[in-house]
């Protein structure tokens, strides 16, 4: 039992007689003279009061177990992350350890690899180099046979003019008109003399200036400084030019040329069976560029070696008769110092109601 005024409750043992009245589930009465009253609760509403702090006692237990849990798990958790941690740290440490290591191999590897590089580009600088001077005197033999050659006739006929004006002033028989006629082709002769030889100073004189051409001026200064060849191995060219002008190294276009047609004129020399040899060469433009083809009819180069022909020192001919650089410089001109490309395969073809076969190599230069 309780005292309640203004909201407020006492002990009711000390007051006096009190009449009591009932009202929903309370007994309720005004104290006389005040406005004190006294509730009393009864038992029923009590237990329910105690049921439900029960239920709340228990709602709240659960929730702290749950909360307990979940902190422990969330601790057990924790302390299984930092163990990964600290693995994961170890690991690192030793990777990173590895990687340390493996990179200072890799730094001394990469500058043993320099070293190497640095010295096979020496050794190869020294081999184009050698390369290039076997080429040069290769071609100079040639060149050196075809002034013999051309010098033949002319140097005949000084002799014979010579002789012929001797003769005459001998015998007394000499006019002013034989004197002049003699002299006139005594002269000529000497200027042939003058201008083979400046042919074959320009073309070996070592010139690496760009200049503008057109290519038939090309193939003429080939054929001039090839005239010994072409006799003897009686090759006749068959020409289909357009006019066609570039710009470009003269000189070592003309080389290319006396290579591939050098090379032609030696395969004729292999074959005794071939009759009508012929050498035909086709220049025209195609896509912005300038299209070469030379081909012959000697029955073409056999499969097994014809992706080697290019390779330096490659040759299937006598040591004594080819050096195998002249196909290796031809293709070292064309790509690196003329930008362009070159191929070769053999073909088959007509020509004059006839079936041939034979190489064609062909160069694409830009213009």
């Amino acid at each position: 039992m309780a005292l309640k005024y203004e909201n407020k409750f006492f002990n009711i043992l000390s007051l006096e007689k009190i009449d009591f009245k009932i009202k929903e589930n309370s007994f309720i009465e005004k104290i006389p003279n005040s406005e004190l009253e006294i509730v009393l609760k009864s038992s029923n509403n009590l237990f329910y009061t105690s049921k439900t702090f029960l239920a709340i006692l228990i709602v709240i237990s659960l929730v702290l177990f749950l909360l307990v849990y979940y902190l422990y798990r969330l601790n057990t958790k924790n302390i299984l992350l930092k163990m990964k941690v600290k693995s994961t740290k170890r690991i690192n440490e030793k990777l990173e350890s590895k990687v340390e290591e493996k990179t200072k191999e890799l730094i001394k590897l990469n500058n043993e690899l320099f070293d190497k590089i640095k010295e096979e580009v020496s050794k190869n600088k020294e081999q184009e180099s050698i390369i290039h001077n076997q080429s040069k005197m290769a071609i100079m033999g040639q060149m050196l046979d075809n002034i013999a050659h051309q010098w033949r006739q002319p140097l005949s006929a000084i002799s014979t003019n010579a002789s012929f004006i001797l003769l005459q002033s001998q015998l007394k028989t000499l006019d002013e008109k034989s004197i002049n006629d003699t002299m006139k082709q005594i002269v000529d002769s000497t200027v042939f003399l003058s201008d083979t030889i400046e042919d074959f100073r320009g073309f070996l004189r070592h010139n690496k200036k760009k200049e503008h051409f057109k290519i038939k001026d090309i193939y003429k200064k080939t054929q001039k400084l090839l005239i010994s060849v072409s006799k003897k191995s009686d090759v006749k060219f068959i020409e289909n030019f357009e006019d066609v002008e570039m710009y470009g190294y003269f000189n070592e276009l003309v080389q290319v040329l006396i290579n591939i047609i050098n090379n032609a004129h030696e395969a004729f020399l292999e074959k005794d069976d071939i009759e009508d040899k012929f050498i035909f060469i086709d220049v025209y433009k195609e896509d912005y560029k300038i299209v070469i083809k030379i081909k012959d009819n000697a029955k073409g180069i056999p499969v097994n070696i014809i992706d080697n022909i290019f390779d330096a020192h490659f040759t299937t001919k006598d040591k004594n008769l080819g050096t195998g650089i002249g196909l290796y410089m031809t293709k070292d001109i064309i790509i690196n110092n003329m930008k362009g490309e070159i191929f070769v395969n053999n073909v088959s073809y007509k020509y004059r109601q006839k079936e041939y076969t034979g190489a064609e190599f062909t160069i694409k230069l830009p213009i």
